[in-house]
């Protein structure tokens, strides 16, 4: 947690976090301003600014603004990626990897489903994506199930959005205990664990271990036993599906087995 430090300032009380001044009001007018401009670079010094606020969630002004910057940065994270022109004026930073990884922690300090976006777009980033999108609940589910296709954003998205799913099952998540969202998890984890992709079969099984139900117990079998994927002569998705079963036993079947 950074350190609080007022200081007293020509009789009036400033906040400063980390050794950085809180922004005014009137700072926070001419940002929004700037940015809808179209002033780039701005983008990159308000993030460096709202890093030192406290990790927790902040006052509406600054959350919105805060989106803002989010939202712009995507917009020249996906211009660049695809080759187009940056719309807008000022110096990108070549580093925009680290800032990518400050905007993250702050969304997740928000506890903000307004967020959402940002952090699914980041789920194959780490642990924190995955915590912050897992603790938002149950309106994070579908961002987190577009994630579990291969086809929106690669192995590694698949990854995170296969541990958000593993925090809630693990945790017997009300709203995946039954139902129309249990049912559609279920289906593309099947199918993800039969996918061309071998990454894809790992995470689906590492999921479909917390279901402990009859269905799943056999079709854990079926690829513990028949899986194609081999390796220096091995078979690792059948070896891990053995894995996620002893899971299954040690823990107690739903089915009662």
């Amino acid at each position: 947690m950074r350190i609080l430090i007022c200081l007293i300032v020509l009789g009036s009380t400033q906040l400063v976090y980390g050794g950085c001044p809180a922004p005014t009001s009137q700072e926070l007018q001419e940002w929004e301003q700037g940015l809808d401009e179209g002033k780039n670079s701005l983008v990159y010094e308000i993030a460096d600014r709202l890093y030192h606020l406290p990790e927790e969630p902040w006052a509406e002004d600054h959350r919105r603004l805060l989106l803002k910057v989010l939202n712009r940065h995507q917009e020249i994270r996906y211009n660049l990626g695809k080759d187009r022109p940056v719309i807008g004026e000022g110096v990108i930073p070549k580093d925009r990897g680290h800032y990518a990884a400050n905007m993250i922690e702050m969304a997740a300090w928000q506890e903000d489903t307004r967020f959402i976006p940002f952090i699914a777009d980041h789920i194959g980033g780490g642990l924190l994506p995955e915590i912050s999108l897992a603790n938002l609940g149950e309106p994070a589910f579908e961002a987190a199930m577009a994630n579990l296709d291969e086809r929106f954003d690669g192995w590694s998205n698949q990854q995170g959005a296969a541990g958000v799913f593993e925090i809630w099952l693990g945790k017997k998540t009300p709203f995946l205990l039954h139902g129309i969202k249990r049912e559609r998890l279920r289906k593309e984890l099947f199918r993800m664990s039969l996918a061309e992709v071998k990454e894809a079969r790992f995470f689906a099984i590492n999921v479909l271990r917390h279901f402990n139900d009859r269905e799943v117990f056999a079709h854990l079998e079926s690829i513990s036993r028949n899986d194609t994927f081999a390796l220096d002569g091995r078979f690792p998705v059948r070896s891990h599906a053995q894995e996620a079963l002893d899971y299954m036993r040690t823990n107690g079947g739903v089915g009662g087995f």
